[in-house]
């Protein structure tokens, strides 16, 4: 009992927390294209401006894992290899349920595995898809606000970031060597995981199947 609530607890968790990170970049993101729009057609730069493109820097920053650089690409790694190792997992569960004929007991534990790897794989693979989704939106908006920033630091900081998202480089988490979490993989991903399912219903099917 207790560790299903512990699990239900870390689904609830996974998923408010992706489903609020989604959005809070998207809001983000919309601010930082009409703050690049206002500033080319308004031609000036005040305060107020500053400010706004300060704090939605710093978000960016924050909401894109950028600001924990060492551990982001341990973190990369980790999910790859949570995924990695959690498909083939995955799979065997699903084909256990679907052909190995499980009481009722076992057959609750595995659905319930099953669903909670799922679950806690998808909503965080998909929040990280969408992060970058968003970040390739505004690529084409950065170099409008880069003349307007007056602080040499900021500017520093600002080129910093922007400039390796500008010229390729990985800004967001990733699945270590795959590459960027992006809405494209996430479909390698599945039809790799139709694949694996494939290869091994076919498996229990020829050998357990009489």
């Amino acid at each position: 009992m207790i560790l299903l609530q512990i699990s239900l607890l870390t689904i609830c968790v996974a998923t408010t927390a992706s489903l609020h990170h989604c959005c809070d970049f998207n809001d983000l993101s919309k601010k930082f294209r009409l703050l690049s729009q206002q500033l080319c057609l308004k031609q000036n730069y005040s305060n107020k401006n500053s400010l706004q493109l300060r704090s939605i820097y710093f978000e960016h920053i924050r909401l894109s894992g950028y600001i924990i650089r060492g551990d982001r690409e341990k973190w990369s790694r980790a999910s790859f290899q949570f995924i990695m190792l959690g498909i083939p997992f995955n799979v065997c569960f699903v084909c256990f349920l679907i052909f190995g004929h499980p009481g009722p007991i076992e057959q609750i534990l595995y659905l319930f595995f099953t669903v909670m790897h799922l679950l806690i794989t998808i909503f965080p693979s998909a929040s990280g898809a969408h992060v970058h989704k968003c970040m390739i939106q505004i690529r084409s908006h950065i170099p409008k606000t880069i003349p307007y920033i007056r602080n040499i630091r900021l500017k520093l900081q600002y080129d910093d970031f922007y400039n390796r998202f500008m010229y390729g480089k990985p800004c967001c988490f990733t699945f270590g060597v795959i590459g960027a979490i992006t809405y494209s993989t996430l479909v390698q991903v599945s039809i790799a995981y139709v694949s694996i399912f494939t290869m091994v219903a076919s498996f229990y099917m020829k050998n357990f199947i009489q």
